[in-house]
């Protein structure tokens, strides 16, 4: 049995005439296991509020826009619309052949343009998340048949 303890958490404190018993130990280690269990949950919890906040602040400064890819095949209809998960704000894509540009309010796309035959704009209706355009020929354009196109949007992800 041990002649005394320590102050903070009764550990036992051995001289050399004491006998020293298995079950001081274990009761030693119980002690030590429970405060050390303690004080890492306490930190992990800290470590882990800490990052969040971290990441919070972060990502608060990464601004109000969304990067949005889509595909899409030409059905050579002279209408088209899209519809975005959030408001689009800038859309612009291409085909093999085609170029199309459309800034958001604008009454008008640059739906057509191959940089060597001119450009040509279409009426242009944004509601919400909607992008329509409307285009003279079914045959060419942003909406060609059979086409494949391409487009990056980038989408105002604070609504």
């Amino acid at each position: 049995m041990p002649s005394s303890q320590t102050p903070n958490y009764q550990l036992s404190q051995w001289e050399r005439s004491d006998k020293v018993q298995m079950e001081d130990f274990n009761a030693d280690n119980a002690k030590i296991d429970a405060v050390l269990g303690t004080l890492a949950a306490q930190v992990s919890t800290k470590a882990e509020q800490s990052v969040l906040t971290t990441l919070t602040g972060k990502v608060a400064k990464l601004g109000n826009c969304q990067i949005y890819y889509f595909s899409y095949t030409g059905n050579g209809e002279a209408d088209r619309s899209f519809t975005f998960p959030h408001k689009p704000l800038l859309i612009i894509g291409m085909s093999e052949s085609y170029i199309f540009r459309a800034v958001q309010g604008a009454p008008h796309t640059m739906c057509r343009t191959n940089g060597f035959q001119g450009a040509y704009n279409c009426p242009t209706t944004w509601s919400g998340n909607t992008i329509s355009w409307q285009y003279a020929s079914s045959s060419e354009g942003p909406n060609a048949n059979r086409s494949k196109f391409y487009a990056v949007a980038l989408l105002d992800a604070g609504d």
